[in-house]
């Protein structure tokens, strides 16, 4: 069934005719946020819209009927050219409602234009000497906001668009009286009945010939001062006056007072409390709470102008975390760093942006507040537990937990002892001792000390030899890395510089599917072929022996502090024991061979790579087996112990073959086609290659 969608048009249920060359518009969605505070209308059919059009009308009509915000955002705009004359009432209407600057106000005629790669802001000519260098950067500034919010495309940062604020100089060279201004805005279309406050009060009339730039002072006495009804002094007062008269009738253009006690910025009191993660894209005049944190560097910058700092930094709550950029004044900026340079907690307002390098939302912060750090977490369990097993950043790329916050959270949990096993290493101990020395310190002689367990996750037993490590040789990236424990990550220290390849094994299997956890193989084929004159690197044995280590144990080790008849009887060093593999008839078989399978090392740490680069044949392995899925006890097929020879044959090489990666991963099944936990025999670990 073909999808119905509504015009835009139909939303109103009115008689009204403001709807003239809008009707191609179309809803493709409506998004209610803040508590239906704003409408976000996502619309398409932008190419049939008019120049001559009433969306600005229309939309005000709009925000007027559901007596909330409403945005028109439209879906189907991928450039500016040809569009912009089309929608610019619609731009300059969100200017107009949004816009926090002075200069720009009811009596700011302008229109916009975007051809041949320029998108111009055109004023009328008669303005040309009011406005400064930073008040044109005002009129873009909201001009380029209010085009992105609508469309989701920023003149101002558009490859190949060139932003410019020009003057229709053909109206006039004259400067026009405020009749003649107001005159010709509302034959533009661009005046809006609802404010009066037209004037530009404090702005200077533009100089007639032979003017002075020198202004008479003159001692004014407000009670006596007399103004003319054609001053901008005058109009100015009559347009406050009128302001507060109508105030409450109609708030459409109308900001809201900012709230006390602002940390900086702008604060708007009635704007709603959202979580990060309900935030969307369009959504102005958000506040978001959260926790802050700034960027180790460049949190805070000077603007080519030295005029405003941008800070940035990220804001999360317990829903979510999001970017947020502010311009501060430069006396904020101080106050900004030293509030929050160390973290801290906050409320932000601002508008939902999209952020034009990574692409992700942002909240351009206009403004902040003070709010109060919700409580943190708390074991409520009647009864506490104990934690057995915990890491803590000491265990390499498996947690980020500082030992002695662990070892403060669980005391405030009320827990009465915690363990801290990390992998393989013993750092925390000293960090996790002296945090439960002061949390003892600081409790009562009746009340019970906090215990803390020192324990470790170790590894007793090697998993089996692994093929293979890392790709083979890389002329380009012949580098090797030097690990700095002071400056750079511990995870980094496994970077050792690339190897030649010395030898290489050709692999193909015989097989039945492509999957390899349902489908069988029943052969296995590998050819090894070596670089003549080659001679590997001494090979560093890693960890101890088993006597060594049982040597070591026999003076580490109090026996006193337990009774060996008290052991489980699978616990006895008996039944622990490695136990004697059986031993079997090769199932492969390697022939062909010219030279010894395995060739001596060069006795050093770096390998020797001759001259000449030339690859002579080793052997050839071939074995045929039966293959089992291992379902989960008993003993292994002949695949696992076939794989066993083959990785005897491959040794140190690097493997190549047809559909190489299918292959392994066969291999890799069927080495581990074991069960572990009955310590009888290795996995072979077939691994993908890593670089």
């Amino acid at each position: 069934m073909e999808k119905q969608r509504a015009r835009l048009t139909e939303l109103l249920q009115s008689n009204d005719s403001a709807c003239k060359g809008i009707d191609g518009i179309y809803v493709e969605s409506v998004d209610i946020f803040k508590q239906k505070g704003v409408i976000s209308i996502l619309v398409s059919g932008a190419d049939s819209l008019e120049p001559d059009n009433d969306l600005a009308c229309y939309l005000d009509k709009l925000n007027e009927y559901y007596k909330n915000r409403v945005n028109l955002i439209f879906t189907d705009i991928s450039d500016l050219n040809g569009v912009t004359d089309k929608i610019a009432s619609l731009i300059k209407y969100q200017v107009l409602k949004d816009s926090a600057s002075e200069i720009i106000d009811q009596s700011c005629v302008m229109d916009l234009s975007c051809n041949e790669g320029k998108f111009d802001i055109i004023l009328p000519g008669y303005w040309e000497n009011l406005y400064s260098d930073n008040e044109i950067r005002q009129i873009k500034d909201a001009v380029c906001k209010s085009c992105k919010q609508i469309t989701g495309i920023d003149p101002s940062d558009t490859d190949g668009l060139d932003l410019r604020v020009v003057y229709n100089r053909a109206e006039s060279d004259d400067v026009l009286s405020p009749e003649e201004i107001i005159k010709r805005a509302k034959e533009n279309g661009t005046y809006f009945e609802d404010d009066g406050n037209y004037e530009k009060p404090g702005k200077r009339k533009k100089k007639t010939e032979g003017q002075s730039d020198k202004v008479e002072e003159k001692e004014e006495k407000p009670e006596d001062k007399k103004l003319s009804t054609s001053s901008w002094e005058y109009k100015a007062k009559q347009g406050l006056k009128e302001a507060k008269e109508e105030e409450g009738a109609k708030k459409e253009f109308r900001r809201s007072f900012n709230a006390e006690g602002a940390i900086f910025g702008k604060v708007k009191t009635d704007a709603k409390l959202f979580k990060i993660s309900e935030l969307s894209l369009g959504d102005s005049d958000v506040n978001i709470i959260g926790s802050v944190t700034l960027p180790a560097e460049n949190a805070l910058r000077l603007t080519k102008s030295f005029k405003k700092v941008i800070a940035k930094f990220m804001v999360m709550d317990d829903s979510d975390a999001i970017s947020c950029i502010a311009f501060l004044k430069p006396e904020e900026a101080d106050g900004f760093e030293k509030t929050f340079g160390k973290g801290g907690f906050a409320g932000f307002q601002g508008n939902v942006e999209t952020d034009s390098f990574s692409g992700e939302k942002q909240l351009m912060v206009s403004g902040a507040f003070p709010a109060d750090k919700p409580e943190g977490r708390k074991d409520k369990a009647p009864r506490k537990r104990v934690e057995l097993h915990v890491h803590t950043k000491m265990s390499e790329s498996d947690a980020t937990t500082d030992p002695a916050d662990l070892i403060k959270t669980a005391a405030a949990f009320g827990h009465s002892a915690c363990a801290v096993t990390d992998h393989g290493v013993v750092q925390a101990f000293p960090h996790v001792f002296e945090a439960a020395k002061k949390i003892n310190k600081k409790r009562g002689d009746d009340e019970p000390k906090f215990k803390t367990i020192l324990g470790c996750e170790g590894y007793l037993v090697d998993d089996g030899p692994t093929v293979f490590y890392n790709l083979p040789y890389d002329a380009d990236n012949d580098k090797e890395h030097v690990f700095n424990g002071d400056t750079e990550d511990a995870s980094l220290n496994f970077i050792e510089k690339a190897k030649a390849v010395g030898s290489f094994v050709a692999l193909k299997i015989k097989r039945n599917g492509d999957d390899e956890c349902r489908d069988t193989f029943t052969s296995v084929a590998a050819a090894k072929f070596r670089l003549k004159g080659y001679k590997p690197a001494k090979k560093v044995e890693e960890g101890e022996s088993d006597e060594s280590a049982m040597e070591f144990a026999s003076h580490d080790i109090d026996r006193s502090l337990w009774n060996a008849d008290e052991f489980p009887e699978k616990l006895t060093d008996e039944q622990l024991a490695p136990k004697e593999e059986e031993k079997r008839e090769p199932i492969g078989r390697i022939f062909n061979q010219d030279n010894p399978v395995h060739c001596e090392d060069s006795g050093a740490d770096e390998e020797v790579i001759p001259e000449v680069l030339e690859f002579e044949h080793v052997a050839d392995f071939y074995a045929e087996f039966e293959d089992v899925i291992y379902p989960g006890e008993g003993e292994p097929c002949e695949s696992y112990f076939a794989m066993g020879e083959l990785l005897e044959f491959i040794g140190d090489s690097y493997v190549t073959g047809e559909d190489i990666f299918t292959t392994l991963s066969f291999l890799r099944r069927a080495g581990y086609g074991i069960n572990i936990e009955e310590k009888v025999y290795y996995r072979h670990k077939f691994l993908m290659p890593a670089s």
